[in-house]
């Protein structure tokens, strides 16, 4: 007998189950609220330029197998691009240095690159390739938050500013102080695993450009995409879901569902379903900011560039990224993780404190090179895990039979990240194909 599933919410969770279960032989239906499908990942038009740009700019490591696998199964994989060698550049007001390597194999070229990496003294890099010698047989409760465990490993005040820090707000965007040490350490494992892992990925197209195939992928397999329809409600019936109704009152029946959703819109369908709904009092969300500048100087700058002592923490040079070469102008990004206090700061306010970042680090020598900029204030960019939540992560099976849960946020001991979402959603179609077994 065919077996049907409904998938709430077509990021990049929703995305990858679908695809696992319609592999499988699953019909599968993949509601969307918006027009639009990749949640958080998405790009549009400035009108300014007509140039396609990101809702913020988003990089990948080599560790990010799963969300890989999906573009994989999407044929956009080829969109990507990764560095030829691992290397990241880093700015501060006495110039910049590059932490990097052209060694491809095992740990050691790592541990090479830290030693030439100019802005840390000698204590400062031994205490840190001890620590990530250390770590692989770390476990840690989730109330230690990454400052007290830096500390109690001797990492020095070096070594946590300019190693520790840039990895926490960019993994994590959450503070030093906040981070939760149990989930940091297990990024840490991965990514120093090997130099292909810790390399950096790039996507060369708009990212909505990445999941374009979703609707023909699934036809292929006797299954759609259903866009512009809010799931707000499901029928419980004898501990299973029995259906979902959309806003407009249509009801849709299915053996299993997934709800792939952020915290307060699945609250929401919770609560209007009667199913309990406390654990979004766990739970905020932290967010990026994003800003765009179009410059007619061109910056001096490697396609990634860390940037320290700063409120910024990111300089992207999109030209490069996006191989776009426009003879009028050359365009960048910088983003700032962790980014709630410049919620209320007007665009002149913050374009103001960036441009003075980049003049104080010799980036840019005045502002007026930059013709256009972009403000991208991401309010809802990822979940605040943090030491006081982070065991409180909702796992993916729920207290009904026939309903699992998939998103960045629940519980696969990754922070909230494309390759958390992508496990996630890879994790709950596992869950539905062994039940529908049982059925």
């Amino acid at each position: 007998m065919k077996r049907k599933v409904i998938i709430v919410g077509a990021g990049i969770a929703g995305i990858n189950a679908a695809i696992q279960l319609a592999k499988a032989g699953i019909e599968v239906q993949l509601f969307e609220t918006k027009k639009n499908i990749g949640g958080r990942c998405f790009s549009f038009t400035d009108n300014s330029t007509g140039d396609i740009i990101d809702n913020g700019q988003h990089i990948f490591i080599g560790a990010y197998e799963n969300f890989f696998d999906l573009l994989r199964n999407l044929n956009t994989i080829n969109y990507i691009k990764k560095q030829p060698h691992f290397g990241i550049n880093y700015f501060d007001n006495k110039g910049s240095t590059k932490l990097s390597t052209r060694l491809s194999g095992g740990k050691l070229p790592l541990a090479i690159a830290l030693f030439n990496f100019r802005m840390l003294d000698f204590k400062s890099k031994i205490s840190i390739v001890k620590l990530i010698l250390k770590i692989k047989n770390i476990q840690l409760p989730s109330e230690i938050s990454c400052h007290d465990f830096l500390k109690q490993n001797a990492q020095t005040d070096l070594a946590v500013k300019y190693f520790w820090e840039p990895l926490i707000l960019a993994t994590l965007n959450q503070s030093v102080e906040k981070s939760p040490a149990s989930v940091f350490t297990e990024v840490i494992k991965i990514m120093f695993k090997s130099v292909h892992n810790a390399k950096i990925f790039f996507s060369t197209v708009p990212l909505s450009n990445l999941f374009e195939h979703i609707d023909t992928i699934l036809k292929s397999y006797n299954s759609e995409v259903v866009k512009n329809t809010e799931i707000n409600k499901l029928s419980v019936i004898n501990n299973k879901i029995a259906s979902c109704y959309d806003k407009a009152g249509n009801i849709y029946y299915a053996d299993a569902f997934i709800l792939a959703l952020p915290f307060d819109r699945l609250a929401r369908v919770f609560s209007n379903s009667g199913i309990c709904d406390d654990f979004k009092k766990n739970f905020d969300f932290s967010p990026i900011l994003s800003f765009y500048f179009w410059s007619r100087k061109k910056i001096d700058c490697d396609e990634i560039n860390a940037l320290l002592g700063t409120k910024s923490h990111w300089l992207f040079n999109l030209s490069k990224i996006s191989n776009l070469h426009n003879p009028k102008y050359y365009l960048y990004t910088v983003t700032i993780s962790n980014a709630l206090e410049m919620y209320k700061m007007s665009h002149y306010e913050i374009a103001k404190i960036i441009t003075d970042e980049l003049i104080y680090l010799g980036l840019i020598r005045n502002s007026t090179g930059i013709i256009h900029s972009k403000i991208i204030f991401d309010k809802k960019a990822t979940i605040s895990i943090d030491i006081n939540n982070s065991r409180k992560r909702l796992p993916i099976d729920t207290d009904y039979d026939n309903l699992f849960l998939c998103g960045d946020w629940v519980d696969t001991s990754l922070p909230a990240t494309v390759e958390s979402a992508a496990l996630s959603g890879k994790l709950a179609a596992e869950k539905v194909i062994n039940y529908l077994k049982g059925i």
